[in-house]
């Protein structure tokens, strides 16, 4: 019997020994993903700014588009009506 125990006592010493270094691995791994995850958020918040500067940016551009537009408009419209009163 005492052999037994003995057998016993090692195993679970070896079991013990198996979960601290499992818990160590645990540990480091969990630091590691809040870490991907905190970088995950601010290449997240990063991402929704820059699409936030794309959006006014393409507004702009359309705003600017069309008062260009207007602006060409009204000058072809006189040299549209200059035309037709010369040749009349």
């Amino acid at each position: 019997m005492d052999e037994t125990q003995r057998h016993f006592d090692e195993m679970h010493h070896h079991f013990d020994e198996m979960r601290r270094h499992f818990d160590v691995v645990a540990e480091r791994l969990e630091s590691k993903i809040e870490l991907v995850a905190e970088r995950v958020l601010a290449c997240n918040e990063r991402i929704e700014r820059t699409n936030q500067k794309f959006d006014d940016l393409s507004a702009a551009m359309k705003r600017d588009f069309n008062d260009v537009r207007s602006m060409l408009e009204f000058p072809r419209h006189e040299v549209d009506h200059s035309l037709e009163s010369s040749t009349h």
